[in-house]
Formats: C-alpha cells, sequence, structure tokens
C-alpha cells in the first residue's frame, strides 16, 4: 500500500488469501467517503491479484432498500443481504438490524482467511470473526475512529492497524495496544498531472475534524490566495 500497484504480481507459490471487509457504514457507490473509497480500491487490487475479496456493509435507503425488500417479498432473497458485483467483487448490503446475520453468513460461507473491519461497528464485528477462529484487523482510517471506539480496548486478539504512522502513535494510548500500520492504496497515476498550476488551496469536505477553522484562518491571512473548499459527501451540522 501507499504505492501505485501495476497488474497481478502474485508470486505463484503464496496461496490466495480470501478476504471478508465489514463495516456498518454504506459503501460505494452509495457513499464514497475516504475509508469506504480506500477500502473499495484495496478489494479491487487484492481481487486483480487473485485474493477473493467480499464486502458486507450497510444498505442504503431508497432506490437500493426499495428493492431489497420486494426480493424478500418475492422470496429471492435467501438471506438477510442483497448481493451486487457492480464494484468488481461481491458486495452484500443489509439494513443495520440485519447486519450482523449477514456477516454472520459470509463467514459460514465465503470463509475468510482473515476478515477486516472499519469505522461503524468494527469492534462487534472484528470480535463475531475471531469467536469463529478467524483473524481479524480493525482498520482505523482517521483520528476520529467513528464508530468504533466501544470496547475496542478489550479485544485482545484482534490486530489493530491505522492508515499513517502518525495516526498510530495518536490512538495507540486511547487502545493501551500496540497498533501497525495499513496505508491506503495510492493510484499515483490518476492523480498525476500533465501541468502542474498551483492555483488555489484546496480542501475536500470542509468540517471540523479535518480542520476548517484552520483553512479558514489561513484564508484570512492568504487574501492574496484563492482557497477552494470541496463536499464530497453530506456533512454534519458543524
Amino acid at each position: 500500500a501507499g504505492r501505485a500497484l501495476r497488474g497481478p504480481r502474485r508470486d505463484a507459490t503464496i496461496r490466495a488469501m480470501r478476504v471478508l471487509f465489514a463495516s456498518g457504514e454504506l459503501f460505494p457507490p452509495a457513499f464514497r467517503g475516504g475509508a469506504e473509497a480506500s477500502v473499495d480500491e484495496l478489494a479491487r487490487e487484492l481481487s486483480h491479484r487473485g485474493h477473493p475479496c467480499e464486502v458486507v456493509a450497510r444498505l442504503g435507503h431508497g432506490a437500493a432498500r426499495f428493492r431489497h425488500r420486494l426480493r424478500r417479498l418475492l422470496g429471492r432473497a435467501s438471506g438477510p443481504a442483497t448481493r451486487d458485483l457492480g464494484n468488481g467483487y461481491p458486495t452484500w448490503r443489509a439494513p443495520l438490524r440485519g447486519l450482523d446475520a449477514a456477516f454472520a453468513a459470509r463467514l459460514r460461507a465465503f470463509r475468510p482467511d482473515v476478515v477486516l473491519t472499519w469505522n461503524e461497528g468494527a469492534g462487534r464485528l472484528a470480535d463475531a470473526a475471531v469467536a469463529t477462529g478467524v483473524r481479524a484487523i480493525v482498520w482505523i482510517p482517521d483520528a476520529t475512529m467513528r464508530g468504533a471506539t466501544d470496547g475496542l480496548r478489550d479485544l485482545t486478539s484482534v490486530t489493530f492497524a491505522a492508515s499513517s504512522a502518525f495516526l498510530a502513535r495518536h490512538v495507540a494510548p486511547r487502545l493501551r495496544r500496540p497498533v501497525e500500520v495499513l496505508r491506503p492504496l495510492i493510484r499515483f497515476d490518476a492523480y498525476r498531472c500533465a501541468t502542474y498550476r498551483p492555483e488555489v488551496v484546496t480542501l475536500v469536505n470542509p468540517c471540523a475534524s479535518k480542520g476548517v477553522e484552520v483553512a479558514l484562518d489561513l484564508a484570512t491571512g492568504l487574501a492574496s490566495r484563492s482557497f477552494l473548499f470541496v463536499v464530497a459527501h453530506p456533512l454534519p451540522p458543524d
């Protein structure tokens, strides 16, 4: 992770690893936050390299939930979750009340070698995986540890990993546990520009947890520079 990866390079002597990702968060394309985009990229790359991946996530509202209910009414749903392949790998989406059952079903059917959870419900889902003998990693993508703080200190058999060395040092005292580093996969070619024209200072998702006050202070002090605030998804009222 952290480097541009080009094409499948898995050594033929390395056994394919089955990875199950799980969270109580929405997942692309229903929602594309930073953590979800990182998990999606990792699942795509691992799948491309010959490692089967699946995702269990929360079902969205609107048309997705209507289709889910319709399939259940027609008897076409074999379990609590609806499967789609739009991301290039199986993504199972279930309402929050059915998420744990959907996760348990995929543990039995998919038989993953490792489970990676993040944000909402991360501790609970990781604990359920460990109870079945599956290694579990709780991935911490940012310092807020949104929805993942309850009971994490009690998970003695779970591996914790943060998205950067700085974040690992920051959250380790809160967890009272060592924290490994699992950096997001970055496709550098997608971000390289033919020409570089530094015209604006950009902040994506301007909210308190991402330092919007610092950005506003900078904008006030640097009146000669242009600032661009980009909203990528709905933000909290603050």
